[in-house]
Formats: C-alpha cells, structure tokens, sequence
C-alpha cells in the first residue's frame, strides 16, 4: 500500500511517462521519495510551488491570448444603444425597409456570437416547409395539411 504522496509520484511518473526517459543510456533517475536526496518536504513544497507558478502563468497567458484573439467560447450578448442606416441595412433581410422582430432577433444572435447565419437559415427553412399554408405562422391547419 501507497502513501498519497507516493500515489501522485507514480501516477505522474506512468501519466507523463517519465519512466521511460530512465531507461536511456547516461541517465540516472531517482525514486523520488525512497532516495536520501529526494523527497524531503522542503523538495516536495518547492516543487509544487514551481508548477503552480508556472503552469498557472502559462495557463492564464493562453486564456488571455485567446481572449484577445477572438476564441471566446461564451456568446457575448449586448444591447443596441443606437439605430442607424447601415443597421438597418444589415438587420433587414428582406428589404422592405423595416426590421421586424424576427429580424432584429437574427441579426442578434449572429452579432453576439450564439451562432452563425448558416444555423438560422436551416431553423428558419424547417418553419417554412412545416409552414404548409405559407401564412408566416405554424396553426391546425399546418398539422393536418402535413399529416
């Protein structure tokens, strides 16, 4: 039976495979724990310290790097503050020089980064070809047409 600090030490060395780096010619590698040079708590507490600094700085370099580089996984939703033509012109998708609900709804979702405009197109062709009578709007007479 292991001690926890032994149980980390293997499961690091097999996870890493670092068991293998001792099997090459010139190097020597100790137990860690068992050797009389390794493993004292002041080793264990520096070491742990080293790669808590260390990988905690590479890790919020690469969140950060990321971050700024656009790869953001959470959709950032605002709220307009202004209106203007070249809004309009984008938002209104079948040109009639107004922006409907819907429409304000599309250009949202897109804008904030929810998904793309490829993924409404087919949400949007799955309600019309449900939409039998072509009224803009799913009712009985749509289920019983389609049945």
């Amino acid at each position: 039976k292991h001690s926890l600090a032994d149980s980390i030490y293997l499961a690091a060395v097999t996870v890493l495979r670092l068991d293998t780096i001792c099997m090459l010619d010139e190097v020597t590698c100790s137990h860690g724990w068992h050797t009389s040079g390794g493993g004292n708590l002041i080793s264990l507490a520096s070491t742990a310290v080293w790669y808590i600094l260390t990988y905690g700085t590479i890790g919020h370099f690469l969140v950060s790097a990321s971050s700024y580089l656009g790869a953001d996984s959470e959709a950032q939703m605002t709220t307009l503050k202004k209106f203007d033509h070249h809004r309009l012109a984008r938002m209104d998708k079948d040109g009639d020089g107004t922006v409907t609900r819907s429409e304000f709804l599309r250009d949202r979702l897109i804008q904030g980064g929810v998904c793309r405009a490829d993924d409404i197109d087919v949400i949007l062709r799955n309600f019309d070809e449900l939409d039998k009578d072509g009224s803009g709007a799913l009712c009985r007479r749509d289920m019983t047409t389609h049945a």
